[in-house]
């Protein structure tokens, strides 16, 4: 695949520019990203209501505002993409907040503009798991954004992570907080989070603990977005040492599998699903 050069003074040309937009607080906007949208002549938006009132309050009259919710992004691309190459027309995605393809739509956009030829531009700003990781506490320098945990496979889902060092970040609804918690309790142990709620709003709210400590919080009639951190699993070095050691003498004692894992599981408190994915490792 061919790439291409964008340059500060190369106005000529065809653009998709990816503006990030603030998570709460106005005042985050860069001039950049004001300077763009006055300047576009096409804005697409995730939601043209929140959208129109983002730049109703910034003073921007854009030229066209055209929907482009997530399940709209290929059918907007294909009919015109075309046309913004052929009329070398400037055109800007804005999610509803923070920056697009972020657990917001815009992936889909960028993947069919690389395969048109459109040059895409980002335009940086807020993303709302990045100030919640800064402020957790938790290590910085390594971590892993995941979005939304599943709903209906959390437990499985967690189960794949039991063993990563680095931080984890996730996004929750308010309404599954609670049962998101429980489930993150019985899967890694009784770690430290850190929950971030309506970041950079009024009523912002940073809470940090071990996962049992917020569970004894009142969570009833909870609102807002959240940000959950996790601290990575420390011990996964230690834990698989003394999973292979273990298992090594059981295997010799003639214990099968899944009753060497029940034995290491009740000696060390691991879950027995982690100790089978640990044996089949070592087999």
């Amino acid at each position: 695949m061919l790439s291409y050069k964008v340059f500060k003074d190369d106005v000529q040309g065809a653009r998709l520019y990816l503006i990030a937009t603030p998570i709460g607080n106005i005042s985050d906007i860069s001039s950049r990203a004001k300077d763009v949208l006055s300047s576009v002549d096409i804005v697409l938006a995730e939601d043209t209501r929140n959208t129109s009132y983002l730049l109703s309050r910034l003073g921007i009259k854009p030229a066209k505002l055209i929907s482009c919710y997530s399940q709209k992004e290929g059918e907007v691309a294909s009919s015109l993409f075309p046309e913004i190459i052929e009329k070398k027309l400037k055109v800007a995605f804005v999610s509803d907040a923070g920056t697009p393809g972020i657990s917001d739509p815009g992936e889909l956009l960028v993947k069919k503009a690389w395969e048109i030829g459109l040059k895409v531009v980002p335009i940086p700003g807020p993303a709302a798991f990045v100030q919640a990781l800064i402020v957790s506490g938790f290590e910085t320098s390594d971590f892993s954004f995941y979005g939304f945990p599943p709903s209906k496979s959390s437990k499985a889902f967690f189960e794949t992570l039991i063993n990563k060092k680095e931080t984890l970040i996730f996004y929750e609804a308010p309404h599954r907080l609670e049962k998101t918690l429980n489930t993150m309790l019985e899967v890694f142990g009784d770690r430290n989070i850190f929950i971030g709620r309506e970041l950079t709003k009024v009523f912002e709210e940073h809470i940090k603990g071990s996962i049992s400590e917020m569970l004894s919080l009142n969570f009833d009639d909870l609102k807002g977005e959240i940000c959950l951190v996790l601290e990575g699993n420390k011990n996964a070095d230690s834990d698989e040492e003394k999973i292979k050691q273990a298992y090594k003498k059981l295997s010799k004692l003639g214990y099968s599998s899944s009753e060497a894992a029940k034995i290491i599981s009740e000696l060390f408190s691991l879950r027995k699903n982690y100790i089978y994915k640990c044996i089949e490792k070592f087999k």
